[in-house]
Order: C-alpha cells, then sequence, then structure tokens
C-alpha cells in the first residue's frame, strides 16, 4: 500500500468512534481478561483494538512492556496514565497529531470552523473519510473525561453553536513532562534542547508544550524538579539567558523511563 493510501486509511481508521474512557478502565482494570470479557460489539472491539496499538499498549494482540507499566500505575495515577497514552497517541495517530500542530492552545473555535481547517489540511482526502474522522475526534472529546480534565478539548455549547476549546493544562505529572521530551529527544537523535525551541510556533515534532499546553513558567519549574529527583536523567540551565535541557544520550528506549514512577 502507498504512504498516500495508507494517511487516507490512518485517518479514519477508527471508524466515528473516539477513544472512551470507559473502554480504557475496562481494559486497564480486567487485564489480560478483558479480551475474553468486555461488553462492545465485534465492531467497536476492533476500533478500541486499534486506539491500544496507537497507544503503543498492544502489540498486534498481545500486552506490551509499556503497557503492563501503565497497568501498574493506573490505581494510583490515571491521569499520568493518559498523558502517557495521549503523548504516544501524537506519535501515531494522524488524527490527534493534526489536532494538536493545527490548532493553537488557548482556542476556543467552532466545531464547523474546525471541521473546515481539516479539510483544508486534507485537500486530496474526500469528505466522507475526514467527516468520519472529524466525527472520531470529537467523538473522543465527548467520551473522555481524562481531556476534559486536562482541558485538551473540551465541548461547550453556546446557543444554537458548539465549540471546541483547547485551552490546555499545567496539570502535568513530572514523568509525563520527561518521557515527553525523551520521545521528542530520540524522534529527532537530538538530545540537547532548548526550552525555547519547544515553544514554537515551528516545532510540529512533539514535547510537552506542543502535547499538553503545558505554560513555560511551570515547565520550567518541573524542569527544575527533575534535575533534583531524577538525577542522571535530565540537566538543566535555566538561569539568566540560559534555557538549555541536557537529556541523556544513554536512554533510547523512552518505554523504560516508566520504570521510575
Amino acid at each position: 500500500m502507498s504512504s498516500k493510501k495508507q494517511s487516507v486509511c490512518g485517518i479514519s481508521k477508527y471508524g466515528t468512534i473516539g477513544f472512551r474512557e470507559n473502554w480504557l478502565r475496562s481494559f486497564l482494570n480486567k487485564k489480560k481478561k478483558w479480551f475474553k470479557n468486555n461488553n462492545l460489539s465485534s465492531f467497536q472491539y476492533k476500533i478500541f483494538v486499534k486506539w491500544l496499538r496507537d497507544s503503543e499498549i498492544l502489540n498486534k494482540n498481545e500486552i506490551t512492556y509499556l503497557g503492563r507499566k501503565l497497568m501498574e500505575i493506573f490505581n494510583n495515577d490515571e491521569l499520568l496514565v493518559w498523558e502517557i497514552i495521549w503523548t504516544n497517541l501524537f506519535y501515531n495517530s494522524i488524527i490527534m497529531k493534526w489536532y494538536l500542530t493545527s490548532i493553537p492552545w488557548s482556542t476556543s473555535i467552532k466545531r464547523s470552523d474546525l471541521k473546515h481547517n481539516l479539510k483544508e489540511s486534507f485537500p486530496s482526502f474526500k469528505d466522507k473519510t475526514l467527516d468520519t474522522a472529524f466525527s472520531c475526534l470529537i467523538n473522543t472529546f465527548r467520551s473522555n473525561n481524562f481531556v476534559n480534565k486536562l482541558n485538551l478539548g473540551v465541548i461547550e455549547k453556546r446557543g444554537k453553536e458548539v465549540y471546541v476549546k483547547k485551552i490546555g493544562t499545567n496539570n502535568v505529572h513530572p514523568l509525563a513532562v520527561l518521557y515527553s521530551l525523551y520521545r521528542y529527544a530520540i524522534s529527532k537523535n537530538k538530545y540537547k534542547l532548548t526550552v525555547s525551541e519547544l515553544y514554537r510556533q515551528e516545532n510540529k515534532d512533539g514535547g510537552p508544550y506542543l502535547i499538553f499546553g503545558i505554560s513555560r513558567p511551570a515547565l520550567e519549574n518541573i524542569l527544575r524538579w527533575l534535575q533534583e529527583s531524577k538525577k542522571g536523567f535530565i540537566r538543566v540551565d535555566l538561569v539568566a539567558d540560559l534555557d538549555n535541557i541536557y537529556l541523556s544520550e544513554d536512554i533510547k528506549d523512552y518505554k523504560k523511563l516508566l520504570d521510575y514512577y
């Protein structure tokens, strides 16, 4: 299959079904038993498995190392688990990456305008394909309270108009910040970063601001905390005009960071 066909199929591969919180809860709590004990139709099952694969929780139909770690963490810190999943979706889900790279933070946009923006971004795709992908995105916002708690995508009705609010959050777990930094660094094969580059408008490659909308002061406070608490993983120069971030080039597998929860 050509890359163009793959991207056409990829953007609408979930049908109109979003990443639903109650399905995720059921899976993470039941673990392996979920495969034979769930209330999903065969179609819903297939779609949710696609979401789990793009979250890197499943590889084919096997629970991954990362999936097992997230199951361990879930009872203690549900939001951290979602923040890791959200980061992975940025890298693996075309519709989620489009949303995060195309719509600025601190934005409130009409649903109709958001759909128009999607169609402008993919002019060669059929309307039906993009309508399907858009419905999936909106369904995720409607059916996933983690997204709402973190102000990543909130549906709001004003009179007859429906708006999507993409506000962002400073409530990002330090480990999720570190995880997103390493995903960014590994994808670019670049372990010396600056805070400034993460906030540049042209950055479409990831990092905690692009993925969560975290403010610069909040990020810098977390970076200082990480330097003291996760020695060997990160060092920062955040004084005067310096805003350097140094990550460990020894770390090639971002998933292993969850061992240090």
